[in-house]
């Protein structure tokens, strides 16, 4: 997958985490070393950390769980009518059709994205993708894109997923160029 420049920051969870170690260790310390404090501030330490902890994990299963909803009610939504999806959430539909069939799966920015919009690896297979959501049959320029963006992120296969089907010359540039043409049900068979 083409790697993306990361600037390391302390998330405030890592801040948090990081006080209540050192706050704990300096405690410990303090009944160890010098007895000036009780072992009931370190009781309180352990129950005061172990209540963040618990409540931490609680609110991220529930965002996982919020995620998981929002997941499946774009994948029924494009299954009824993929004409109410944005270009952005057919992307998303469609990548989470191919996640279904156990690929691993990135989508790329939305912007600069060098043809491709979705790149997905399988069983050593690198599958470059171009997704277009268009009323009217996809052209030869889609099928150009995701050509280049196979040679740009070094695929395997370049496939073109569309609604309403291709022009006459966008088929004959895939054929020569042996980028597929593909519709969403297409991705349920890869």
């Amino acid at each position: 997958m083409p790697r993306r420049k990361r600037r390391y920051t302390i998330s405030r969870l890592n801040r948090q985490i990081t006080y209540l170690f050192f706050s704990f260790c300096f405690v410990f310390y303090m009944v160890v070393t010098h007895k000036t404090a009780s072992m009931d501030v370190l009781l309180v330490m352990i129950l005061a950390l172990s209540l963040w902890l618990s409540l931490y994990f609680i609110k991220r299963a529930m965002s996982h769980k919020r995620s998981l909803a929002l997941r499946n009610a774009l994948l029924r939504t494009g299954q009824q009518n993929l004409a109410a999806l944005s270009p952005l959430d057919f992307e998303k539909y469609c990548s989470y059709l191919l996640e279904d069939r156990l690929w691993l799966v990135e989508l790329t920015k939305t912007s600069g994205d060098m043809g491709a919009d979705i790149i997905a690896i399988k069983d050593g297979v690198r599958l470059v993708i171009q997704c277009k959501r268009h009323q009217e049959n996809v052209g030869v320029r889609a099928i150009q894109e995701a050509y280049t963006a196979l040679q740009h992120y070094q695929g395997t296969k370049a496939a073109v997923v569309c609604v309403n089907g291709y022009t006459r010359q966008a088929k004959q540039l895939a054929a020569s160029t042996n980028v597929h043409l593909w519709t969403p049900d297409d991705l349920l068979n890869q």
